[in-house]
């Protein structure tokens, strides 16, 4: 593959379209994940196909010698510096030009190319010819260091493209997660959303606690917990990921049962009755009074639980007695 020059023509099955077809030549181009094209020799200038407009961003600072390439959205460059006419990969600003840095040292590449890595991240090469073959050097873009030699092609390339050239990589990522927690002291039910995306069409999102697996990310009726979920594609690629789901119901709110650990049952008007109190929002309340003996001396049921002090109309003498209370909560849940 020769040099790009600015005429582009896009991908096609049975026809095509020709983007642009005369103006200046450029030595490096590639693509963003939004589809913009990026070419450049010592200008830089944007082109949407959409809309089919050019847009000149202006000098770099650094100037291309052979390619563009997109790494974890910053737009690399393999060129030279012309203040000291140094080499390497360039980091370029496009909105910001006189921003752009030194990437990594590098000796001169006349290409670069990102390889697509099943259900991993992509590697990346840089191209260098000597008239008759091609050489491919692996180059680490996270340590920002040059791996070394991986072969040769018997031919001179002066450029190299994949799918993955606009940076994104060919595994199951999480773009995003919205979770909606329990309201305060309410009937309402949590909800995860989950969005994801891969080169290898669409994902399925599997909620493992249930095993459940659903075409959508969106997950409703959920209580408060740890839930953990499985993004898949076509080629069975995955990613887990774990997301809490809270319960906001504040220190002594909605949850809290006052229950008095002492009363005086003497017709005083003072602390007369075993009262307790409960949310209006729990449900099938029940109380139960045993004697130190076992024996049942009090029911009651309702939203109103209750005891004086009396059984079957026989006022109970001072002591120590146990009680057990059962209800329903807000969420359905039986307590004791």
């Amino acid at each position: 593959m020769g040099r790009r020059t600015e005429k582009i023509q896009s991908r096609c099955t049975g026809s095509c379209e020709t983007l642009i077809g005369s103006g200046m030549s450029y030595t490096s181009m590639t693509i963003d994940k939004n589809g913009i094209i990026y070419m450049g020799t010592e200008t830089l200038v944007s082109y949407n196909p959409h809309t089919k407009q050019l847009t000149e961003l202006g000098k770099m600072p650094f100037y291309s010698a052979g390619d563009l390439i997109f790494y974890k959205d910053k737009l690399l460059l393999a060129g030279w510096d012309p203040q000291n006419w140094t080499t390497g990969i360039f980091e370029i600003t496009p909105l910001n030009l006189p921003a752009s840095k030194l990437y990594m040292s590098t000796p001169p590449f006349i290409g670069l190319l990102s390889f697509p890595v099943p259900c991993g991240n992509n590697r990346y090469f840089g191209l260098s010819s000597d008239g008759t073959t091609t050489n491919l050097v692996e180059l680490d873009f996270i340590n920002k260091t040059v791996i070394g030699y991986r072969g040769s092609i018997d031919a001179k390339i002066l450029d190299a493209a994949s799918i993955t050239e606009s940076g994104i990589e060919n595994k199951v990522a999480i773009n995003s997660v919205v979770k909606t927690n329990l309201a305060n002291c309410s009937n309402s039910n949590g909800s995860i959303a989950i969005t994801a995306s891969s080169l290898n069409g669409p994902v399925t999102y599997t909620l493992l606690n249930t095993g459940i697996s659903q075409a959508s990310g969106n997950f409703t009726n959920l209580r408060g917990g740890i839930y953990r979920f499985r993004i898949s594609d076509a080629t069975g690629c995955s990613t887990d990921t774990s997301i809490t789901l809270t319960e906001n119901i504040p220190a002594g709110g909605c949850n809290d049962i006052f229950i008095p650990n002492a009363f005086t049952p003497n017709n005083d008007g003072r602390n007369d009755i075993f009262s307790v109190i409960t949310p209006a929002i729990f449900k099938d309340m029940s109380l139960q009074v045993f004697n130190r003996w076992g024996s049942m001396v009090h029911q009651s049921k309702g939203s109103n639980i209750a005891w004086d002090g009396n059984n079957k109309g026989t006022q109970q003498p001072a002591g120590i007695y146990i009680y057990t209370i059962s209800y329903t909560d807000q969420f359905g849940e039986k307590k004791r």
